[in-house]
């Protein structure tokens, strides 16, 4: 797909959603073309056009389908998640599609997606922790969530992605037992923890590049103490 051309892309695929009387077809099949654009993205354009056949899709989406409605609110926030640029106002949406769609998701909605939506809102409310514009610890407790579905035996490498995610956050919290005689604080203790776990599942499952990355963090960590 061109990088150059993403407003052909949603005309093709406004067209081809609309051939399809079903309203809850339409909105369907208005998200799945959004997820392949954003999917395939070259350019921030095509973000910006899945974006708004999410919006469409939302459009099209009957009201009492409020499965339906949380997947594509869930969908839209991983859009969201993703815009680049400087500024907090993607990710405040972002926040809030996932927020809106859990809910429904919890009620209706498969227990792998729920994690996924946990993990991503984690991802989220650690980002704008950063900004003073969430807190950490609800970002833990989102990935906390996440790993009730996510464990080592079912989802191993979501598992370990959602470990080093932890570790990445717990070296952010403030350290109630410091450091001392060479040793880490409760924290970062934990954060090595999580690392050396993610790492071990990493390797195992033949993921190279996130092992090489954890490897070089852990590496940083101890360089640190």
């Amino acid at each position: 797909m061109s990088a150059t051309r993403p407003a052909d892309a949603a005309e093709a695929a406004l067209a081809a959603a609309f051939e399809t009387a079903d309203a809850g077809r339409r909105a369907q099949l208005l998200m799945e073309i959004a997820a392949g654009l954003q999917q395939d993205a070259r350019a921030p354009d095509h973000i910006a056009v899945a974006i708004g056949l999410y919006d469409h899709a939302l459009d099209a989406c009957p009201a009492e389908d409020l499965l339906l409605r949380a997947r594509i609110l869930a969908r839209q926030g991983s859009a969201l998640q993703i815009v680049p640029g400087p500024g907090i106002d993607a990710l405040e949406a972002a926040r809030g599609r996932y927020e809106a769609a859990l809910p429904d998701l919890r009620a209706g909605g498969r227990e792998a997606e729920i994690a996924e939506v946990e993990m991503n809102l984690g991802l989220v409310l650690q980002s704008l922790a950063g900004a003073s514009a969430a807190r950490l610890t609800d970002a833990i407790a989102a990935y906390r969530r996440a790993l009730r579905v996510f464990d080592a035996q079912r989802y191993p490498v979501e598992y370990a992605i959602v470990q080093s995610n932890l570790a990445t956050a717990s070296l952010l919290l403030p350290d109630a037992t410091p450091p001392s005689r060479g040793a880490p604080g409760a924290n970062r203790a934990q954060a090595q923890a999580y690392y050396e776990d993610a790492y071990r599942i990493f390797v195992a499952h033949g993921e190279t590049e996130r092992a090489a990355l954890l490897a070089g963090a852990m590496a940083e960590l101890a360089a640190e103490t």
